[in-house]
């Protein structure tokens, strides 16, 4: 399924809306159900780093061939503008600057030699877009980029992220940021609900942007995969809930207590001592 479609949800044809692994994050806290109304009804424009990304992607996956611009470094002109009006980012053929293009092959090259990656992304499917239904009365959704069947009645799912640092420490953050886990387990969930597989493990094939375009492969804690499945369980709840009243709630309406995080606590007490210590006499 090109990406145009999925992103805006075959099932509004049939009068409603299915919740995407990816987005079930803006129905839970610190955001709002009203966050996620606004962010699913005005999706983002497409950006050079999104444009690169898929680049990326559909050299690494196969996809899609590249069409370099070389009319200048950035889309911001009315020939870039015309460039990618005539590459659509569902085509068969995606633009790219002509100065990036050697990295984005340089990145594909390194995830497909790369002794661990290449195996989440040889002999099986790529971009998969699954639908399933949900028991609390919707639909959830995932596209993943590539599906690895491996021994045991498993399936790897592989996701590709690019990156400027793909060391485990920094990739650790970027789950929590983005919400990493949620994706993998709403995914993992798809695809068994469907009998895609009895196991599933979600590898996230991450490569650097920038030389010598290294590439690590993390896989997120069983730990952490389980928080996410309550969560997501809570987000399709919720979700179930809005698409029935119709109402998609902010904030509660009240004044909202707050304490200050601990170690802002901490380094205010020790400056309370030090200026404690100051009016000591010696």
């Amino acid at each position: 399924m090109p990406d145009h479609l999925y992103h805006a949800d075959p099932l509004r044809a049939y009068g409603t809306e299915s919740l995407s692994a990816t987005s079930g994050r803006y129905l839970l806290a610190p955001s709002t159900p009203a966050h996620y109304r606004w962010k699913v009804d005005h999706p983002p424009a497409r950006t050079a780093a999104m444009i690169f990304g898929s680049a990326v992607h559909a050299l690494a996956l196969g996809t899609a061939d590249l069409a370099e611009f070389d009319g200048g470094r950035s889309w911001n002109s009315k020939a870039g503008e015309a460039f990618l009006a005539e590459h659509p980012d569902h085509g068969t053929v995606l633009p790219i600057l002509a100065h990036e293009a050697p990295a984005a092959k340089a990145m594909a090259r390194a995830l497909l030699t790369h002794p661990v990656a290449k195996l989440g992304l040889t002999g099986g499917t790529p971009e998969k877009a699954i639908f399933a239904p949900h028991p609390a009365g919707i639909w959830r959704r995932c596209k993943v980029d590539y599906l690895a069947p491996a021994a045991g009645n498993r399936l790897i799912l592989t996701d590709i992220k690019t990156t400027d640092n793909a060391a485990p420490s920094k990739f650790g953050k970027s789950v929590g940021d983005y919400g990493y886990h949620l994706q993998a387990s709403a995914c993992g969930w798809l695809a068994r609900q469907l009998g895609l597989a009895r196991d599933t493990t979600m590898i996230f094939a991450t490569v650097e942007k920038n030389p010598p375009y290294l590439v690590a492969v993390h896989e997120i804690d069983t730990a952490d995969l389980r928080r996410a499945d309550a969560l997501n369980e809570a987000a399709a709840e919720r979700f179930a809930r809005c698409l029935e009243t119709g109402t998609w709630p902010g904030y509660a309406p009240k004044v909202h207590r707050v304490t200050v995080p601990v170690w802002t606590a901490r380094v205010e007490e020790d400056t309370l001592d030090d200026l404690a210590d100051e009016g000591e006499p010696e």
